[in-house]
Order: C-alpha cells, then structure tokens, then sequence
C-alpha cells in the first residue's frame, strides 16, 4: 500500500533582496585553477574541507591563519563529489569514476579508498551517521549503501523504483536514512533496522532535486532545479508543503543555520537564499560581484556560513549574525 501524499498551498513568501556586507565576508582562493570547488565539511576544530572535483584533490581550509592546504587524491581521475566527516575525524568522499569511497585521516596524513561492490555505480552523495557508518547515494546503481568502517563491510539497499538516480541524503534523530531521487521525483525514506525502503512522490513533477536537509523539527526539506521551490516533507503527517522561491533560482545545496532558517545557493544567479520557516519569508543576497555560482553550503559552530563559489574557483564565509538585520520581521 502506497503512502498517502497530501500538497498543501503554502503560504505567500515574501523575498527581501539584500546587498551583503563586504566585512562580513571571507573569500579563500583556491591555489590551483580551476579546481572546481563543489561539496564542503566543516570539523569540530574550525577547519574547512571541500572537495575540487576537477583536479582529484580535497583541500582544507585553517579560519585561523587563512591558509588553504590541498591533498592529492591516491587515485588518479577518480572525480571526488561529496565529503563529509565522522565522529572520528576523519573525512570521507565519493570518488564517481574511479567508483570507490575515500577516506582521509588528518591525523596520520594517510589515505585509504574502498572498492563498491556495484560496479559503475556513481557515488553520489555521502553522510556519516551518530556510530561513524558511512551512507552513500549510488546514482546510477539505483541503490543507497552503507559502509562499516569497522569491518570495511559494505551492504547495499536497492531502491524499488527503477533508474531513479538518488541524490542527497540525510539521517534523522532515529538513524533513519531519507534521500530524494533525482529521476524518480520521489522522497525515500530507509529504515536499516528493518532493511525497508518507503517512496513518496515528490508534489511537483520533474523537480530533479539534487540535496537535502532536515530542520530541527525534523522536517524533511529539498528542492531542485525546476519549478524554483522548497519543499517541506513532514514525517508525522506524511504531507507535503511548497514554497516557492521568488528569485526563480536553481537551488543547489541546503543547510540550517544557528536561527532554524534554511540556508541555499541559488547557482545559477550567483546569490545565497535564505528561507525563515517561521514567518515563510525569503531573503537573497549577493555575496561576491561578478559571475559567481554559489554551490554548496555548510554552517560552523559558530553560525558562520561557508559556500563553494564554482565561478570564483573559491570559498566564501559568511560571518555569523551578518544577515540579521536584513529580516524585517
């Protein structure tokens, strides 16, 4: 039995469009060219760790000293995309050509890569979970996977619609899996103790979302490259609600920052949006002049925000409290 699915209207939003402060804002270079600066972590110490998906390489990011170290990738061409960090420390990413998993361990400097066991499966998107398991989107493997560091032990979770290209991921509270599928314009929801996959069909057609959030309500939140909205999923109602984005930008990236709001870039009109959930108001700001593509987007301790600038070939923070004024709620 297919799962109820409800779209609600969403209230009327209102966008406020702002300038950013030039004091508020930190641009790191990164040395080589053209890296192509795409996902980003941030480490319980401050640093900030991004993947360059063009030239096979992490990097980290020291807010102290504003140094920007990078670390060649042991496999050659492998295309890093994603990268997160354990509760050991350690950095994880997805390597989509070379189809394997990387970890990088800063404190020993060393390397290690993982085979998956589907082959040409194109790692995706990749999250650790409260014990440090490693999940994976793969994208054209059509499955989402888990890998025990502990045992180097890998299972997969077929997904039951076909060619359903699974993108972005999140863990909730209770270590369930949920990720949106790319093709499948659908929200999937993982429950690894009972090994079960539920779909619910996104509210709007041919959305193809590509990352996903939970807010501290344990909302699901998405959205994707058409139609320009925001989509909320509650699990307790198993109901949807939209929100649509007045600057009609592509949404790439998700985050929450210290306020409870939602935190995206819209790449393709080189701004950063932000989302109060409280109020459903928008506020857009643009952070660097020129062409900038705003990619991804991570939140500090501190609340400060970093995002990934494709066009700049940098990354960009955005210090904690700078956009406060700016609402005028």
């Amino acid at each position: 039995m297919k799962p109820s699915t409800i779209v609600r209207s969403a209230m009327l939003a209102v966008c406020l469009a702002a300038p950013a402060v030039a004091e508020d804002i930190q641009s790191y270079d990164v040395p080589t060219a053209h890296a192509l600066p795409t996902a980003l972590t941030v480490a319980a110490d401050g640093a900030v760790w991004f993947i360059e998906n063009n030239t096979n390489r992490i990097g980290k990011i020291t807010p102290a000293n504003g140094a920007v170290t990078e670390y060649e990738i042991p496999t050659t061409a492998s295309v890093p995309s994603d990268i997160t960090i354990d509760p050991a420390g350690r950095l994880w990413f997805t390597e989509q050509d070379a189809n394997q998993l990387g970890m990088y361990d800063p404190a020993s400097g060393t390397f290690a890569e993982f085979d998956i066991p589907t082959i040409d499966s194109l790692p995706r998107r990749l999250i650790s979970d409260a014990r440090g398991d490693i999940w994976f989107t793969e994208y054209y493997g059509g499955k989402v996977a888990r890998f025990e560091p502990s045992s180097q032990r890998f299972t997969e979770y077929p997904i039951p619609t076909k060619d359903s290209r699974p993108a972005g991921l999140a863990v909730d509270r209770q270590g369930r899996i949920w990720f949106v599928e790319n093709r499948g314009n659908k929200l999937g929801l993982l429950d690894p103790v009972a090994g079960s996959i539920r779909e619910f069909p996104l509210p709007k057609p041919f959305m193809v979302a590509q990352d996903i959030v939970l807010d501290g309500a344990g909302r699901v939140w998405t959205g994707g490259r058409r139609h320009t909205s925001l989509v909320a999923f509650d699990p307790r109602t198993e109901r949807f609600n939209s929100f649509q984005v007045p600057d009609r930008g592509v949404i790439h990236g998700l985050a929450v920052n210290g306020n409870g709001d939602l935190v995206f870039g819209l790449v393709n009109i080189g701004k950063l949006g932000f989302f109060r959930i409280a109020t459903g108001k928008f506020l857009s700001l643009r952070l660097l002049l020129g062409d900038s593509r705003p990619n991804a987007v991570a939140v500090d301790r501190a609340g400060n925000i970093w995002v990934t600038d494709i066009a700049k070939n940098a990354v960009v923070r955005l210090k904690a409290g700078a956009v406060s004024a700016l609402w005028l709620d």
